[in-house]
């Protein structure tokens, strides 16, 4: 975390993490230092605030921030839309975990069975795959 209270991380090439401490970025309003940032905090503790309409007309990203934002809260489809698309986006990515782990459950498997195969001690198969003794049995 940086001393102004703001760490990035990229995710991916469509999603980036801010993490922001607020009580550190308030303690720079009155500096030139992420005044930008300042901004988008007034905008996400209150959109609709005579600060933000001021800023608005400076800051052109808030400003489309604030139009998304109306436009979609006015409109019940998108709305849904926003709501179902978020969904999917974490099923999706439960289900590429689920298929992470079982992939890597699968993989143990192929190890202990090759193990096995070896003659080693099931007691060590179990410690160096982390699978449990009646599993490597049936295997």
């Amino acid at each position: 975390m940086s001393k102004f209270g703001i760490r990035k991380r990229i995710l991916t090439d469509y999603m980036e993490v801010d993490i922001i401490e607020i009580p550190k970025i308030y303690e720079l309003k009155n500096t030139d230092k992420y005044s930008k940032a300042i901004e988008w905090l007034y905008f996400l503790e209150n959109p609709e605030s005579e600060r933000v309409k001021s800023i608005m007309k400076e800051n052109e990203g808030i400003q489309e921030a604030r139009e998304k934002l109306e436009e979609i809260s006015n409109d019940e489809i998108m709305q849904r839309l926003a709501d179902w698309q978020e969904s999917a986006e974490h099923e999706e990515a439960a289900v590429r975990n689920m298929g992470y782990r079982e992939g890597k459950e699968e993989s143990k498997i192929e190890i202990a069975k090759k193990m096995k195969e070896k003659n080693i001690d099931i007691s060590t198969i179990v410690e160096l795959t982390g699978l449990t003794e009646e599993q490597i049995k049936v295997i």
